[in-house]
Formats: C-alpha cells, structure tokens, sequence
C-alpha cells in the first residue's frame, strides 16, 4: 500500500548494516531515474513528480470501488475506467513518490528491464523511521505502493535485478 507528490533531493550515502551500501532517498514529489549495473545504481538527479491520468484513475478506482487489496492486482490500464498506460522506458527503474489527498502517499515504479525489480524500503515521518513491506516488479511492468499516511521520504536499500518467469512467487518483504 503506497501514494505521494511534492519535490525533494536524492543522495546516495553509505548505510548499515553495509557500510558501503548504497542508499537511495526520494522524497514526496520527486521522480527519479535508476540504472540497475552489477551490485549497485546511477540515479539521476530528481525532478518534480506528476500524477499520470492511469494512476490518479487507478488510485481513485481502487479507493472508491474497495478492491484495493494488498500484494494483489486490483485493477489494471484498459479496466475499470482505468486509461491506457505509455510504454515503459528500457533498461531502467522509475520511482515516482506522490501525495494525495487526506494524507495518504503512493510509490508508483516502472520497470523497464528484462528482469524482476527487487528492493527494500524504510519509510520516515514525523522524524521517525521503520521498515516498511515493498513488493517484486515484474519485467517490464509497474506497481504502485501505496500507505494510507503522509510519508516525508523513502530510503530504499539492496536495489537489485532478480530472474523471475510468469508463475514464479510474487514476494513483498
């Protein structure tokens, strides 16, 4: 569950438990580009995140029909009054961290590779910080997280590519 807006930096900083693991922070309103090489990444610098037709009808769908359902497909481009979506760009994961109304923020990701997108995220608000359960994108696909609060920023950690086929387990850790 995930949903957000406004604009804030991106940095990449060294983090436990890796002291050399890369970071990478986006803040609500920010998109921001990846590059998946090896064991790290290259983002590009963030830019202002918009709310995409698909995903406003996607989100509102799903919050008035009620058939939001964690780690689930509950609606999808072409269904439920939901638009068509545009081709995803190759050979690179797009982050886009929006806020919406009463509070709530959304983590909308594009994977444009041939391969699964994994990573691990840790939301922060209020000055706190805690885990928080983000699910595998397949190939080629998008999903959005979405968390029925206000989130100031994600750090997401371990970004990866992992093989994955049609009928392989979808985890969300």
């Amino acid at each position: 569950m995930r949903i957000a807006i406004p604009i804030a930096a991106l940095t990449l900083v060294a983090a436990a438990p890796a002291a050399d693991a890369p970071v990478l922070n986006i803040a609500r309103g920010q998109t921001v580009t990846v590059q998946i090489a090896g064991s790290g990444f290259t983002a590009a610098a963030p830019i202002q995140a918009e709310v995409a037709p698909f995903e406003a009808a996607a989100v509102n769908t799903l919050w008035q029909t009620g058939k939001y359902k964690v780690g689930s497909v509950g609606t999808g481009a072409g269904h439920d009054g939901v638009p068509e979506t545009p081709p995803i760009a190759p050979d690179r994961i797009k982050l886009k961290m929006v806020e919406y109304p009463a509070g709530q923020t959304m983590l909308a990701v594009e994977n444009g590779y041939a391969q699964s997108f994994v990573y691990r995220a840790v939301m922060h608000r209020g000055g706190g910080a805690q885990p928080t359960t983000v699910c595998l994108v397949m190939p080629g696909k998008r999903t959005m997280e979405h968390w029925p609060f206000k989130i100031d920023r994600l750090e997401l950690r371990d970004l990866h590519l992992v093989d994955w086929k049609r009928g392989d387990a979808m985890p969300c850790q």
